[in-house]
């Protein structure tokens, strides 16, 4: 059973109900007035050895310190148990001493076991091992004005958007792009997180070690190529978090997104999944965080804020985008702000729910775009909103409408906010339908994802020019051909050089086989790439 399932938790949770119960029935028992005095005294003397043992050496982990308070009521019990059947002196002492015995025992040292994972509450007073020498003591984690707001940002706009942050009055950590892409500077020294052996030596810097340290180091690697630094980064404030260190509030995720995961321009990509699996490593940290706000394109559906919640199991709020999100400098800053402000903690409890609504950001640039959810009013958004029948027949008109695009036959004349967008906001709109058959998801998913690449498509004919150009160059040399100047064509007009290559592919194929591979490879490369536009030839980073 994983330590973040749901069972487990229930389970610790259920031990330490177990617990209490005991030190409450020996406390009822031996305030009795009805019990033999010397039974009285070996009891009182067998609890305090019990929960003396509980109390002691407290810079010890909490797997330990929980193995210790779960015998504590277990010594006292059998110290009670003793005296009570005392009928004289020695019997007593005889209790006394199996008491402060058995209570012993609990300070043995014990093998490491794993943490429990149990959320407690934000005000509870709790004794933590971090990363490094010593313990910390965590005397509150209820959240302040002057609590940090993490940042992730995944474009260069961050800075921009932090500075803006930090101009209304709010602090923050700012979580940006390593210089180096892919490595992380941390105590000191540099960790080149390509490399499986400076991955797992991160993971033990953090204090992430056993299972839970080789399961960081393999959701560094997942990441996408420029992604790693971003999660290795995200991870070092979360175990800052989950040891005791620092106390989470609010987080910002800031990028690109497709409604299943987020980017940066020439950066990496998180997919909700990574980011999920990420906090169910520190549950902690994670449920500390009230309020997330994603500004991102089309990051806030119904079925995808359902599930960032159940990573994220302390959220009061979140706020996304329904549809496209402004840019840095085009809106997205007073959005930030306006956000920051509502969810400023106040009270004993922080952000009241009501203060998030969806009429926020009214009169702003894209504002009417915004979702949110609260756990006061659940999910809003400022279109009505129709049931899923009516948002698929809209898909399919849509649809409909666009194919010849799609195929490469024309090439849209309304720019990036006509029909390709509105085909895309209504691709979303079905997508955000939490009763959405899995199959159909799977399917409108891959082509979320392939929408914005056709929408940019002058910036991925640029990008796909440079980053093949010898490929370009050796397969139509190789047919004799003149190379296409892909990254000035249309993508109807590149379409049409993949079949003219095609054809010269297919006829050289029956006459010999010579030169056959780099024809071949290009071929591939301009369906997979400009055809199909297929994220594993066009990455996220180019649009």
């Amino acid at each position: 059973m994983d330590a973040s399932s749901p069972g487990l938790s229930e389970a610790i949770q259920h031990r330490a109900r177990l617990g209490r119960g005991s030190v409450g029935s020996l406390g009822s028992s031996v305030f009795d007035p009805s019990a033999h005095s010397p039974g009285r005294w070996a009891a009182l003397v067998g609890a305090w050895g019990g929960l003396r043992s509980a109390a002691a050496d407290r810079a010890r982990s909490d797997a330990q310190r929980d193995l210790k308070v779960a015998r504590a009521p277990l010594a006292a019990t059998l110290a009670l148990v003793a005296g009570q059947r005392a009928q004289a002196k020695n019997g007593a002492v005889f209790a006394a001493i199996l008491g402060l015995a058995t209570g012993g025992c609990a300070n043995l040292d014990v093998p490491s076991l794993s943490p429990d994972l149990s959320p407690r509450p934000r005000t509870e007073r709790v004794r933590v091992r971090g990363p490094g020498s010593g313990s910390t003591v965590v005397e509150n984690c209820t959240p302040s004005p002057r609590t940090p707001i993490v940042y992730l940002g995944m474009n260069d706009g961050a800075s921009y958007e932090v500075a803006a942050l930090k101009r209304a009055g709010a602090s923050v950590t700012h979580l940006g792009s390593a210089k180096n892409q892919d490595g992380l500077e941390h105590e000191g020294r540099w960790f080149d997180l390509t490399d499986a052996d400076d991955r797992r030596a991160y993971a033990e810097a953090l204090g992430v070690v056993g299972m839970r340290g080789r399961e960081l180091a393999r959701l560094i690697n997942e990441a996408d190529d420029y992604g790693r630094d971003e999660v290795a980064a995200l991870a070092r404030t979360l175990s800052e978090a989950e040891s005791g260190a620092r106390c989470l509030d609010r987080l910002i995720l800031s990028g690109h997104s497709d409604g299943g995961s987020i980017w940066g321009d020439d950066n990496g990509l998180l997919t909700w999944d990574l980011i999920g699996e990420l906090m169910a490593l520190f549950p902690r940290a994670s449920a500390q965080v009230r309020a997330l706000m994603i500004a991102a394109c089309y990051s806030g559906g119904e079925s995808t804020f359902a599930q960032l919640r159940t990573a994220l199991t302390g959220l009061d709020s979140m706020l996304g985008y329904d549809e496209s999100a402004p840019g840095s400098k085009v809106g997205a800053t007073t959005h930030l702000v306006r956000w920051a402000e509502a969810t400023t903690p106040n009270g004993s409890r922080g952000e009241s729910e009501s203060s998030l609504r969806v009429d926020l950001m009214s009169g702003t640039r894209k504002g009417q775009n915004i979702a949110v959810w609260t756990r006061e009013n659940g999910y809003q958004v400022n279109r009505v909103r129709s049931p899923l029948e009516v948002d698929e027949s809209r898909y399919e008109a849509t649809r409909t409408a666009i194919a010849s695009i799609v195929e490469g036959e024309t090439d849209a004349t309304d720019g990036p906010n006509g029909v390709l967008r509105t085909h895309l906001n209504n691709v979303h709109h079905v997508l955000s339908h939490p009763d959405l058959p899995e199959h159909q998801r799977a399917v409108l998913e891959r082509e979320a994802q392939r929408m914005p690449r056709l929408i940019h498509y002058d910036a991925v004919r640029r990008r796909f020019a440079e980053t093949y150009a010898r490929e370009i160059a050796a397969g139509y040399g190789a047919a004799g051909m003149e190379p296409a100047p892909i990254e000035r064509l249309s993508r109807s007009e590149a379409v049409r050089s993949m079949y003219e290559l095609d054809r010269v592919r297919v006829d050289r194929s029956r006459r010999d086989n010579a030169n056959a591979e780099p024809i071949d490879r290009l071929y591939l490369l301009l369906r997979k790439g400009l055809l199909d536009l297929d994220p594993a030839v066009i990455p996220a980073s180019w649009i």
